[in-house]
């Protein structure tokens, strides 16, 4: 259901994965010690634009925005590694995964908050 903010946030943190992995290609023209950070970005914008239709099952979709959390969290992990082997500087585009970890964040708290509503009125029936 588009109409659900916590919809919008996992969208533009698609967009923002897909902005970044293009940036990137242009950045370090596609190296071979690269690639698993592409590869990273991709899968993680591959897990969000599936949660995006998964809305039927919330807790699947909450699931998968904590994996998209990390998926960012292990970006950084192998891009500090890349920014140490290869003695480069940084790039302006590392910031844009941080963003797209807070968009998850924020659409799994909409999701919670959604489930704790459709409990809430469980409970009352």
């Amino acid at each position: 259901m588009i109409q659900r903010v916590q919809t919008v946030y996992i969208a533009l943190a698609v967009i923002i994965a897909a902005v970044c992995l293009c940036v990137q290609a242009v950045e370090y023209h596609l190296l071979g010690s690269s690639l698993p950070m592409h590869a990273v970005l991709l899968l993680s914008a591959a897990v969000g634009t599936y949660s995006i239709f998964a809305y039927t099952n919330r807790m699947r979709q909450s699931r998968m925005c904590i994996f998209n959390t990390l998926l960012m969290i292990g970006w950084y992990v192998v891009y500090f590694a890349y920014i140490h082997l290869t003695t480069s500087e940084a790039h302006l585009s590392a910031a844009l995964p941080v963003i797209s970890a807070i968009l998850y964040i924020l659409a799994r708290r909409g999701i919670m908050h959604d489930e704790n509503l459709v409990r809430a009125a469980d409970r009352i029936r």
